[in-house]
């Protein structure tokens, strides 16, 4: 198997970035408790590929997080 032919497991906050369609959304996900960091340090934040992925597609259904 190709390195380039698997999905990450962890991604960083700019993916999720645009994944989600900018930071206020990324901001607002994790404030609804609706995506955690699975690793936050100073300037490394890593979220987990599918929480992003489901957070994407709750979006993307209509629904958005309370903060």
């Amino acid at each position: 198997m190709k390195k380039s032919d698997h999905t990450p497991r962890l991604i960083r906050t700019k993916d999720a970035r645009e994944i989600l369609g900018g930071q206020q959304v990324v901001r607002d996900c994790e404030a609804g408790r609706w995506l955690l960091p699975v690793h936050r340090r100073r300037k490394l934040t890593l979220y987990r590929f599918a929480d992003v992925q489901h957070c994407a597609d709750r979006i993307e259904s209509g629904e958005y997080p309370k903060a």
